[in-house]
């Protein structure tokens, strides 16, 4: 009997690394892009909690298949940067990264950053399992506070 349990992990927020260091890292002068419309839906996760599902299902053997490791709080891709930036700058700006040429740079990848995912941990759910930080401000202010 297969015992494998797969984790189809969401953008993880660490000021360590990933995409949160990506954004910040590229933001000059308080300004942070967002891609296309903005409207995209992005699942998100804090660091914290991903380690911690890794940990719940390590301790647990018994559960195999497959898990979405995010937040129950997917969000889309403007919201989740004018939240960085209000919370990170104070009075940051976001603007837009047009779609051509997110499409002109980075071509058929772009889609990974155009396309829209509404996923959620349902048997993270089922599981009883619940993040610390389901609120993407709790999370964000969580990780500027220790990243001081």
């Amino acid at each position: 009997v297969d015992k494998t349990a797969i984790l189809r992990i969401g953008i993880v927020l660490s000021t360590q690394g990933g995409a949160l260091r990506e954004i910040l890292s590229k933001s000059v002068a308080g300004v942070y892009s967002y891609f296309g419309n903005g409207k995209a839906y992005y699942p998100w996760i804090h660091i914290d909690d991903v380690c911690r599902m890794f940990i719940d299902l390590l301790e647990d053997v018994a559960q195999a298949g497959i898990y979405n490791a995010c937040s129950d709080n997917p969000l889309p891709n403007k919201q989740i940067i004018e939240s960085i930036a209000r919370l990170r700058k104070g009075m940051g700006l976001s603007v837009p990264v047009p779609e051509l040429a997110l499409k002109m740079i980075m071509g058929e990848m772009s889609e990974v950053v155009l396309s829209s995912a509404r996923v959620y941990p349902e048997r993270f759910n089922e599981r009883g399992f619940k993040c610390e930080f389901e609120d993407l401000n709790s999370a964000l202010k969580d990780l500027f506070e220790k990243d001081l």
